[in-house]
């Protein structure tokens, strides 16, 4: 079913693949993945325009993972693209902060 969701994302059907997605949570919701598969979501709802949910659905990811996993730093990157996205740049300052990486820094300096 992942592989079935990383390709309609692909394919950009967008809404068929959160259902994918949003079934897969609902099977497995204790399940190791969840983490990837709420990025997936989040990135779905980035897609269609949906930038509060995508924001909520990486939060949920930052909130979960450690900060040295790969899926984190991608929705703490993701989140602060979507920060850039909807033009809020007081926001994205504040949410990078003081931060120290380098990508981070130039999230930062676009806003």
């Amino acid at each position: 079913m992942l592989s079935f969701a990383e390709f309609l994302f692909k394919e950009g059907h967008y809404e068929r693949c959160l259902l994918t997605l949003f079934e897969l949570t609902y099977k497995f919701s204790n399940d190791p993945i969840i983490p990837n598969i709420n990025y997936h979501i989040a990135r779905c709802y980035e897609e269609i325009g949906s930038y509060i949910l995508a924001q909520r659905y990486y939060k949920k990811v930052i909130d979960i993972e450690p900060k040295t996993s790969f899926v984190h730093k991608a929705a703490n990157y993701r989140n602060a693209h979507v920060f850039l996205l909807m033009g809020k740049e007081a926001e994205l300052i504040d949410y990078v902060g003081t931060s120290e990486d380098p990508y981070m820094i130039v999230f930062k300096g676009y806003a």
